[in-house]
């Protein structure tokens, strides 16, 4: 029993060289480009997702996920990180947030 993953990451100046890993309960499940759309699929349970470059990283976004859903999730800067934020927490240099379900045509 599977559910797919969607992860969007925004144009960003900021690490756009670089590639942001997705984590799943700790294991890495890939890695998204600047200004691109990463596609995972993932098994049943209530799985923690974070994101990562270098030592900053996302708190991790606890989700539960069933059979066939489909989770849409967005990675960006976090605007209210604050400009020390990369030294004295750089857990909450980045923002993992669920995007609105969107509804999608059963042809």
């Amino acid at each position: 029993m599977v559910a797919k993953l969607t992860v969007t990451r925004p144009n960003n100046f900021s690490g756009a060289a670089r590639l942001m890993p997705v984590w799943l309960d700790g294991f890495k499940l890939g890695s998204i480009a600047n200004n691109s759309v990463g596609e995972f699929v993932v098994r049943e349970g209530i799985r923690q997702v974070s994101v990562s470059m270098g030592w900053w990283a996302s708190q991790p976004l606890a989700i539960s996920f069933r059979d066939g859903d489909q989770v849409d999730l967005r990675a960006d800067i976090n605007p209210h990180a604050g400009p020390f934020a990369i030294f004295f927490a750089p857990k909450s240099v980045f923002r993992l947030s669920r995007l609105p379900p969107v509804i999608r045509p059963t042809c």
